[in-house]
């Protein structure tokens, strides 16, 4: 006997409709989501990714859907001291411990986790379909599939776009004159980079020392150039670090 309350179809796989996909099976939803890329669990990681911060309010967002970012998923690094470093010479960086954690994931690794609690919450998750037309009288959202062109339709009692900053979804609700709230970008003219290191304390010359706890996370400020950079621990023992500095 069908106990679900209703069809969910979720676009995009990422953070955000993992998560909903999880939410909405656990309230017995029948929930489908259709992501456009690969399977990130089998894909192979891409070693100049972003890190994704989740703070403790981020942490305790998390608990409620069911989800503790310190202990259910085994992809992340709990860090419990910030070490901000100074521009002044021969000045002693300055360490912030904290009662709760800042966690830090790879997006990839994070998503493919996600991913999975919700697959465990009962979601059906399809890979490799892209998002084409939506008839939101019938209900009916159209996907073609990106290897072998196949189209499908399928049918939602409530649909949820969580395809990103260039939503598709959100395009065809504005297109048809069904979305007409602000959209808000914010550009700047910054550069980022990023590169894995070895751990921050292999990288020490030997007269200095730094008592912090190895997972410590640092951050790195020269308003003079406005310069800065941001490292996180990774589970590897490395460490990765997004330097921001002015275009040019």
């Amino acid at each position: 006997m069908d106990t679900s309350i209703g069809n969910a179809l979720i676009v995009g796989g990422g953070p955000a409709g993992a998560l909903a996909a999880k939410m909405l099976s656990d309230r017995k939803f029948n929930v489908t989501l259709v992501e456009l890329y690969p399977d990130p669990s089998g894909s192979q990681e891409k070693r100049h990714a972003y890190v994704i911060s989740i703070n403790p309010r981020g942490a305790r967002a998390l608990r409620r859907v069911g989800i503790d970012p310190t202990t259910d998923l085994d992809c992340g690094v709990a860090s419990y001291a910030l070490i901000r470093n100074g521009t002044k010479a021969n000045s002693a960086p300055k360490i912030k411990k904290m009662d709760e954690p800042h966690v830090f994931f790879r997006r990839q690794k994070l998503t493919a986790g996600l991913l999975e609690k919700a697959k465990e919450a009962g979601a059906t998750i399809v890979y490799g379909e892209k998002l084409t037309d939506i008839d939101f009288d019938e209900k009916i959202a159209t996907f073609e599939s990106s290897e072998t062109g196949k189209v499908t339709k399928r049918s939602y009692d409530l649909l949820v776009g969580a395809d990103g900053v260039k939503s598709v979804t959100r395009t065809l609700l504005e297109n048809r004159g069904l979305f007409d709230g602000p959209v808000h970008t914010i550009e700047d003219d910054m550069q980022y980079q990023v590169a894995v290191l070895p751990h921050w304390k292999e990288l020490l010359c030997s007269e200095a020392s730094v008592d912090a706890p190895d997972t410590s996370f640092q951050s790195y400020a020269d308003r003079s150039s406005n310069t800065n950079s941001l490292s996180f621990p990774l589970p590897d023992g490395k460490t990765l670090v997004t330097f921001i500095a002015p275009s040019g």
